[in-house]
């Protein structure tokens, strides 16, 4: 790094303190570029240096200059950006006096000069409720000293709204607090903020959360220094009364406030709904002249051209996305052929004229550069789009957006857009033909009638395209670009040199005739429902997936991790995957091959996957037709050449699920992956057998539903570190002599098995599932009595038998913290604990959480369960037949009630106590 350094020291002070403040997000994080201006310019790091330029230009200019001399890395086709790897590390060294970053699990103590933080807060399924109660309290312990320093609070990760209520006390005494943000899972911000933020000298304030409860506080509008709230276009909390008072407030994305005309700084307003009521009415947007970007939705409640034009977007010059939105008349349904219209033609027909004079009266100036219509339901163009006489107004068009302008037939006059970038229309099912200039990216997208896609200029566009597209658009046959590749080969020209990303789906009459381009920079490329499935050069990218990639929902649709090149060939007809199909010898730069829901795929060459040479992750999922790959004959398999089958040496990962696959390849292919890490096999019910004695590097193994499974052969495991078996009924023993590392073991639904082999060995265990093993019960009993602990690492055990806890097992567990018992996967008839199960549960001494779930028939809790004098935390859930409480433990802290008696919940309530926190059906009653 003392490069890095000398390099970093010959940087102005203010690209210094730019560069080092980032270091408080995570490895990687990703910021869009005007996002992290705003971040910049709300610690004052921005200096007004160009009395002609505004701050956010400015903030962009330093940007661009570290990302030129390599300190960021842009990424992605959104201007997005990254620090990541050494320069994270290289930026946490330098900023260590000032930035911190505390994760979930490692809560150190930090400088007491530091005035920018964050925690990072993940998901960690195996903390009980003393884990993380502990946490907080070393975190509140470690955030004291500094917190009256602070200028910068970010919160990221899987928070809940009883986390932020356990630090309000001390985010009060944050004074000189300029810039918040929390990023949770779920918040109540109202709750939050109220009692807690410091409005002194707040500038940024962004809330985003999965499931965010209640408004925004009415506190808010004393933020009277605010320059940036960003509470998330798409979510619904309610806005306080009095915002328009943020004379200061320069960006707002969130919904739209009263009177926001008074607003005249703003220059980010992502959505203002028009409404019939004073105070948002269009009108309001007359003097807001500053606007860079502006969102309009609700355009049906402007009833005039006049009206319209009173917004005055051609007198913004500043303007430069802007986003026009009507409220979908039709009910959101784009095949409006089918639609049955309750309203008269006439009527529709007013509707449609009275919306083309409100987009006439919404011109904007001729500086903008991005365009988004939505719902827009005229037939044509507005005159300062259209190109009519050639006197279309925005020429500085960059970028083109279409939506849901479900009557729209005839297009702008496209060429007469010299800077024209990008172009989107989705759901535009009049449009027959386009014709389209030279292009970065082409999306079209729902377009029912679209025909045929000419090119005005075909080189410029094949030469240019770095985007394309094409979902849905059933209709078309003729797109230039897909014409015959002899005069390509002819002229000695690539075909898409250029191209990141090739989406076609759903197109069956168009056809692809040449091969998937071998451009270096390509990400992705996915085809699926064309009329021909295209051969495949080589390329440079790092995943293939062929099929769908079962880890998204929207396999087509999903937003890619930008910092992860993905390559994707989706094909039902695909029967064969060998050296004719994929140029396997070509992919050495290969990390990640996912093959799923390939229904008709039968063979896999084994040869083939020998050559992926830097493959770390192979997934091969809902494929159940495979029936075959080369697997050599037994007696041929000492003598493969290694220039035939060469061991796979990169690979760690392998996730096998719902395929007919045997264990005879199963075994080959774990053979040759000396440094095999992790094993993923679900519902192969082919599976006899699995020999795993060559994987010494196993650190994860999982095997589910695999009902003929006979033998699990971990005998060289001494890495394994998680194991878990689950849904094998024939499986008898497991061997676990060499499973000394082992952290977690989880066993359920194992009827048959019987025999833990080794199982003393297991010294690190920390976590154990015993659950539907009937049979393992005389196992664990007849473990001997040791002089030593037995497991005296464990703390988490979760069990569905009661009787476990007479075992002799279970009563050596002196050092057990956590205790589940379950009934989940059967009605257990159970009504009470035996006096020797009771006698057993008594023993476990330092038990801090008790759980008993799923039991429907118990009715009564174990008496002496106030013996357990370390308890902490009772949860008592979908146990319906209990109706009293016996006496509890004296230093118990949380009792929970879920899916309980009324009885149940009446007496828990009345026990609570300033010591003693009780939660009924998730809500705290204190």
């Amino acid at each position: 790094m003392a490069s890095l350094k000398r390099s970093y020291d010959q940087l102005p002070y203010h690209l210094h303190q730019c560069f080092s403040y980032c270091s408080i997000f995570p490895d990687s994080y990703k910021f869009l570029g005007e996002e992290l201006v705003r971040i910049w310019i709300s610690q004052g790091f921005v200096q007004q240096s160009h009395p002609s330029k505004k701050l956010e230009e400015i903030g962009m200019d330093y940007l661009a200059d570290l990302v030129n001399m390599g300190y960021f890395q842009q990424v992605g086709r959104e201007i997005s950006y990254v620090l990541c790897g050494l320069m994270h590390d290289f930026a946490r060294m330098v900023s260590k006096t000032d930035c911190a970053i505390i994760d979930g699990l490692q809560c150190n103590d930090i400088l007491l000069t530091v005035q920018h933080l964050s925690i990072v807060w993940s998901k960690y399924p195996y903390w009980n409720t003393s884990q993380i109660n502990k946490f907080i309290e070393n975190l509140r312990n470690t955030i004291t000293p500094v917190v009256t320093k602070l200028r910068s609070l970010v919160f990221i990760g899987h928070y809940k709204s009883s986390f932020f209520q356990s630090f309000q006390d001390i985010f009060r005494k944050a004074p000189n607090l300029r810039l918040l943000q929390i990023s949770a899972t779920f918040a109540d911000f109202n709750s939050l903020m109220c009692s807690s933020v410091n409005p002194t000298h707040l500038r940024y304030l962004k809330l985003t959360a999965n499931e965010a409860r209640g408004g925004l506080p009415q506190v808010l509008s004393n933020f009277c220094h605010l320059q940036v709230l960003d509470v998330g276009s798409s979510t619904h909390l309610d806005v306080p009364d009095g915002m328009n008072n943020l004379v200061s407030l320069r960006h707002l994305v969130a919904t739209s406030i009263d009177r926001i005309g008074k607003l005249t700084s703003l220059q980010t307003l992502n959505n203002f709904s028009v409404q019939d009521s004073n105070g948002f009415q269009i009108i309001e947007l007359q003097c807001m002249n500053d606007l860079v970007q502006l969102g309009v939705s609700q355009l049906q409640n402007v009833k005039t051209q006049e009206e319209a034009c009173g917004a005055g977007l051609l007198d913004k010059w500043h303007l430069e996305k802007l986003h026009l939105s009507w409220e979908d008349i039709n009910l959101n349904i784009l095949d409006v052929e089918n639609v049955t219209c309750s309203e008269p033609s006439t009527s529709i027909e007013t509707e449609e004229c009275l919306q083309k004079e409100v987009l006439e009266g919404l011109q904007p100036h001729k500086n903008l550069k991005h365009l988004q219509i939505f719902g827009y339901n005229g037939a044509t163009s507005p005159s300062w789009l259209s190109g009519y006489r050639c006197n279309i107004s925005v020429t500085s068009l960059q970028t083109l957006h279409l939506e849901n302008c479900r009557k729209w037939r005839i297009l702008p006059s496209l060429q007469l857009l010299p800077l024209l970038r990008k172009l989107k229309l989705s759901g535009m099912p009049k449009v027959v033909k386009i014709s389209v200039p030279s292009l970065e990216e082409l999306v079209l997208v729902k377009m029912k009638k679209l025909e045929t896609c000419s090119c005005t200029y075909m080189r410029g566009l094949n030469s240019c395209i770095r985007v394309l597209k094409i979902k849905n658009c059933t209709s078309l046959k003729v797109f230039d670009l897909f014409g015959d590749g002899h005069k390509f080969k002819t002229e000695k020209k690539s075909w898409l040199p250029r191209i990141w990303e090739l989406v076609i789906h759903n197109c069956p009459l168009l056809l692809v005739p040449h091969p998937l381009p071998s451009s270096s920079i390509v990400s992705r490329i996915s085809m699926r429902g064309v009329s021909n499935f295209p051969s495949i050069e080589a390329s440079s990218f790092g995943s293939l997936i062929i099929g769908k990639d079962p880890g998204r929902s929207d396999y087509y649709e999903h937003e890619y991790d930008s910092n992860k090149d993905r390559f994707e060939v989706l094909s039902d007809e695909l029967l064969v995957l060998d050296g004719k199909i994929l140029a396997f010898h070509n992919l050495s730069f290969l990390t990640e091959l996912i093959i799923g829901y390939c229904k008709n795929l039968m063979f896999i060459s084994l040869e083939g996957l020998s050559q992926l040479v830097s493959l770390k992750t192979l997934r091969i999922v809902y494929c159940p037709g495979i029936s075959s790959f080369d697997v050599p004959p037994e007696h041929a398999r000492e003598d493969l050449t290694a220039a035939k089958y060469n061991a796979i040496p990169s690979l760690k990962h392998i996730m096998i699920r719902s395929c007919g696959i045997a264990w005879e390849w199963l075994s080959l292919i774990v053979q040759y992956a000396p440094a095999l890490t992790e094993l993923d096999v679900q519902n192969c019910p082919e599976l006899e057998s699995l020999q795993l004695n060559s994987c010494t590097a196993l650190q994860k193994l999982k095997v589910c539903t695999c009902e003929s499974l006979g033998t699990l052969d971990v005998l060289q495991s001494r890495s394994l570190c998680i194991m878990e078996v689950r849904g094998a009924p024939n499986l008898k023993s497991l061997q676990l002599h060499s499973c000394t590392a082992l952290l977690m073991l989880d066993i359920r639904s194992c009827t048959s098995l019987s025999t833990l082999e080794g199982f003393q060995s297991l010294g690190s265990l920390m976590y154990l599932y015993l659950r539907e093993c009937p049979c393992l019960h005389s196992c664990l009993e007849g473990l001997p009595v040791q002089d030593y602990e037995l497991c005296p690492q464990l703390e988490y055990l979760s069990i569905s038998d009661f009787s476990f806890l007479a075992t002799s097992f279970c009563k050596q567990l002196t050092s057990l913290q956590s205790l589940v018992i379950s009934g989940f996967e059967k009605e257990t008839p159970a009504e009470g604990l035996t006096d020797e199960e009771e006698t057993g549960l008594l023993l476990l001494s330092s038990l801090t959480e008790l759980r008993f779930m799923c039991y429907k028939y118990l009715k009564d809790l174990p008496a002496g369960l106030h013996r357990l004098r370390f308890l902490q935390v009772l949860d008592i859930s979908f146990c319906p037949s209990i109706s009293g409480l016996p006496d509890l433990p004296p230093f118990l802290e949380e009792l929970k009630v879920f899916r309980g008696s009324e009885e149940l919940k009446r007496q828990s309530k009345s026990l609570v106590s300033s010591k003693l926190k009780v939660k009924i059906d998730d809500q705290y009653v204190n």
